[in-house]
């Protein structure tokens, strides 16, 4: 996360594992979930914060969009659409209509929103050493 925020080029490289034949992992994969979820919830609360709430550009507009929008339509459903349905009587035109527009305005603002970020950030280059290639076309 904060070589992404410093502009650093990141790379990637596959390895292969060696151990010995008694060999046995202590790795707890369980007890990795929680800590990982709560790393990516700050990682993304920390990114909308700093990439899209403290400066101005297209994905703030686009977010700003999709959250007034979801506001309006969560407004509608609790107040009008939610209980006349309920009540099972028929729900105006003008309401169905708003609700189905800020809904549809909801989802493709944040489908835009996606799109943009995930079209800002940087690509991870894959090396590739011709040695360890070799090694994994090896049958074990």
């Amino acid at each position: 996360m904060r070589s992404r925020w410093l502009g650093l080029e990141l790379l990637e490289f596959a390895m292969l594992p060696r151990y010995g034949p008694g060999w046995s992992s202590s790795m707890d994969s369980g007890a990795m979930v929680l800590p990982l979820l709560r790393f990516w919830n700050g990682s993304a609360l920390a990114r909308l914060r700093r990439c899209y709430l403290a400066s101005l550009n297209l994905g703030s507009a686009l977010l700003l969009v999709s959250t007034l929008s979801i506001s309006l339509a969560g407004y509608l459903w609790l107040t009008r659409v939610g209980p006349e349905i309920a009540e099972r009587t028929q729900v105006s035109a003008g309401t169905s209509s708003a609700f189905t527009t800020a809904s549809a305005t909801a989802l493709l603002g944040l489908l835009l929103f996606f799109l943009y970020d995930y079209r800002s950030g940087s690509d991870v280059k894959m090396l590739r050493f011709a040695a360890l290639l070799d090694d994994l076309e090896q049958p074990c």
